[in-house]
């Protein structure tokens, strides 16, 4: 979404990171964002949500993969608040709270609708803070018929499992999770100003202790990275440990931005990776690498969990190879575990977090 520079105003400017990875985050309140709550069909296909709720647009983050991060570096592309290269936004609806309430009543009534917060942002990220919990609150406190999927790669999220206590019946938690916990350095490089893997993992800890519901959401696995057969059955087990009722996988799938990715990794020194990455931009290199993605996180689930129920493979099958979609279908037959994205080439609005 295109922003007016007239509507908008810089509210404050953050520094999030240490040493290398540290990222400028310029905070601004913008008029017209159309936030609140809003269907989410490419999140339904993925068995998410049924509706996304926004309190604004433009992650912070700044996960150099991620299309909202690579799309949204400036509120406008002739915007001149912005002289730093280096920086990225966070951008809050002035009237999301208005926005929340209005939308809330314009919900199903005879039944209980999801919704995902957040699908366009991260409502944890640098320069949210506080918004969240607040969406939170509206949203289970002002409604009985609102389910709520939390998903975001901040570990400050814990500050809200008294709400999510509260109303534990009602609300799923997830913090994504692109690599393992001895990967945190690494990850750091390209996901500067999310938490660190570690304190995800320790947050999702803290919530399965508490009783609350969780999910994992494995997504992007990146090839040569965190794609492999060790590395993703250490993470189905931690999913395990933390009682996930479901486990999301999703391979990379290229939006824009894993040109960006190899080109940061290759300035952190990170060769070996970024030429990974690189072998997965042909159509024959992401096809293996999604089959073979696809294949250890159906064996690690049956051997971890003793089945695949608990398992959603999101998979756009469109650029799959014929061998690769043999072998995709070979493995998928008797378990019913992938969703199915349609035969289209990936939306650059379906992107999850």
């Amino acid at each position: 979404m295109q922003m007016n520079c007239k509507e908008m105003s810089l509210s404050r400017t953050i520094d999030v990171g240490t040493g290398s990875v540290t990222r400028r985050v310029q905070v601004y309140e913008i008029e017209n964002l159309n936030p609140g709550i809003k269907k989410a069909a490419p999140f339904r296909k993925k068995g998410l949500a049924d509706y996304g709720a926004n309190i604004g647009r433009m992650c912070s983050h700044g996960c150099v993969y991620c299309f909202a991060g690579l799309a949204n570096q400036r509120p406008a592309p002739n915007c001149r608040h912005i002289n730093d290269p280096n920086a990225v936004c966070a951008a809050i609806a002035v009237d999301y709270e208005v926005a929340f309430i209005r939308d809330l009543a314009k919900l199903p009534k005879k039944k209980h609708v999801e919704i995902i917060l957040s699908n366009l942002h991260d409502a944890w990220s640098p320069g949210m803070e506080g918004k969240g919990r607040k969406v939170l609150e509206i949203m289970l406190s002002q409604s009985k018929n609102t389910d709520v999927r939390i998903l975001t790669k901040n570990a400050a999220v814990i500050n809200e499992f008294d709400i999510c206590a509260e109303y534990r019946d009602r609300v799923k938690i997830g913090l994504s999770l692109t690599g393992t916990a001895d990967q945190d350095e690494l990850i750091k490089i390209i996901e500067p100003n999310a938490s660190k893997i570690s304190e995800r993992m320790d947050a999702l800890r803290k919530a399965n202790e508490k009783g609350l519901n969780t999910y994992a959401m494995l997504c992007p696995l990146l090839p040569g990275i965190s794609s492999d057969l060790s590395r993703v059955h250490e993470l189905v087990e931690f999913a395990k440990e933390i009682d996930a009722k479901e486990v999301f996988v999703e391979p990379l799938n290229d939006r824009g931005g894993t040109k960006r990715l190899i080109e940061t990794l290759k300035e952190h020194g990170k060769e070996k990776e970024a030429s990974a990455i690189e072998s997965s931009l042909s159509d024959e290199g992401w096809s293996k690498y999604t089959a073979d993605l696809l294949i250890i996180a159906k064996d690690a689930m049956i051997t971890v969990f003793g089945s695949t129920d608990r398992l959603r493979f999101l998979l756009y099958e469109n650029s799959l190879s014929s061998c690769d979609r043999k072998r995709v279908e070979k493995a998928h037959k008797g378990h019913e575990f992938i969703k199915w994205l349609n035969q289209e080439k990936p939306s650059k609005s379906s992107a999850v977090k």
